[in-house]
């Protein structure tokens, strides 16, 4: 039986969507040259290029926002925020608009994005990048 580590699933799932689907992009800080601070995206944007590996400037409601209009227009962003105590300046691009998009419009408009967001203490990395928001999307 061979091991996988989270990372590895992760970083696979992502590169097969994106072999497979070309309107699959990836959107977030430090994911291109860095692979994002975990390794996740190494490698992607030597495959891919830049128009689908978008390098954005430290600002999570600016692109995340950007990925919700993306989404509409029918590609399908995977969003990365470094941590998931950056959450909370997305919320209204999350909340008010990805969720209810499809239901406003009577299913005329889908939003097919995904938000990845590593949560959680134990690694050290100090009170702005520790935090364990699970439950603002599961109730």
């Amino acid at each position: 039986m061979s091991t996988l580590s989270m990372s590895h699933a992760l970083r696979a799932g992502i590169l097969e969507e994106m072999r497979r689907d070309e309107n699959v992009i990836l959107m977030g800080e430090d994911l291109g040259r860095m692979g994002n601070p975990f390794g996740i995206t190494l490698g992607a944007l030597d495959e891919f290029g830049p128009d689908r590996v978008v390098e954005t400037p430290i600002s999570e409601s600016g692109f995340t926002g950007m990925a919700v209009g993306a989404a509409m227009r029918g590609l399908r962003p995977v969003v990365e925020l470094m941590y998931v105590d950056f959450i909370g300046v997305c919320m209204d691009a999350v909340m008010n608009q990805a969720a209810k998009m499809r239901y406003m419009t009577g299913g005329q408009i889908n939003v097919p994005m995904v938000v990845r967001a590593p949560m959680g203490s134990g690694r050290r990395n100090a009170g702005q990048h520790s935090q364990c928001l699970e439950t603002l999307f599961t109730h």
